[in-house]
C-alpha cells in the first residue's frame, strides 16, 4: 500500500513544521492512507484478478471493491468449470454485479475488474480530494491520541477512532458490508 498523502500536506493541516516530528507524522500519513483504503477500497487504480464471488441463487452479487467505470469488469468466468461468460449479460454499479436478465445464477464466479479512483502511473497523479481530506482527518486524530494512550517508552501502535467528519467526507465511497 502506497502513501498517497504528502507529508507536507499533513504538516500544513496539523500546523506542525518541527523536523523532529517527521517520523510521527509519516507514520500518521501511512496509517491514515491504510485506513482510508480499508474503509473505501483501493484509492489508486488497481486490477483485481479472479476475485471469487459467491453466488447464492440470486441475480446479483457484491464485489469486494467498487468497479472503476473507465475499464470496468474485464472478465467473468464460472469458478468450477472455467467457462467464460459474456460480459454483455452483466452490468455493474459500484460493488454490485448483476445479471441483465435478472435470472438467478447458481455457480460461483471469478471476476476480473479495475478498482480505484486515480491513476498513480501518470507523471502528475491527482488523488481525489475526498480521499486526501479523509486521510488528513484520520491522521490528525491519530496524532491527538498517540501521546495520550501510548505507554512510556513504547513504540507499539496505538488504536484510535476514525473521526466522524472523515466518515462523512467519504460517505459516498465507503465499502458495502459483505453479507455473503
Amino acid at each position: 500500500m502506497a502513501t498517497w498523502l504528502p507529508l507536507q500536506e499533513l504538516r500544513d493541516f496539523v500546523d506542525n513544521q518541527k523536523a523532529a516530528d517527521a517520523p510521527w507524522l509519516q507514520d500518521a500519513c501511512d496509517n491514515a492512507c491504510a485506513k482510508v483504503e480499508s474503509l473505501c477500497g483501493p484509492v489508486a487504480l488497481t486490477i483485481i484478478t479472479n476475485e471469487l464471488v459467491e453466488i447464492h441463487g440470486t441475480h446479483e452479487a457484491c464485489l469486494n471493491f467498487p468497479v472503476n467505470n473507465t475499464l470496468g469488469v474485464t472478465a467473468i468466468t464460472e469458478f468450477r468449470t472455467g467457462i467464460a461468460l459474456p460480459l454483455t449479460d452483466w452490468f455493474w454499479d459500484g460493488q454490485l454485479l448483476m445479471r441483465r436478465d435478472k435470472f438467478p445464477a447458481w455457480r460461483d464466479l471469478l471476476v476480473t475488474y479495475q478498482a480505484g479512483y486515480y491513476d498513480a502511473t501518470v507523471q502528475t497523479p491527482v488523488v481525489p480530494t475526498w480521499a486526501r481530506s479523509m486521510a488528513k482527518h484520520i491522521a490528525q486524530q491519530e496524532l491527538r491520541t498517540m501521546g495520550r494512550f501510548r505507554t512510556s517508552g513504547s513504540t507499539d501502535p496505538v488504536g484510535f477512532y476514525v473521526p466522524k467528519v472523515a466518515l462523512e467526507i467519504g460517505a459516498d465511497y465507503l465499502l458495502l458490508p459483505r453479507t455473503n
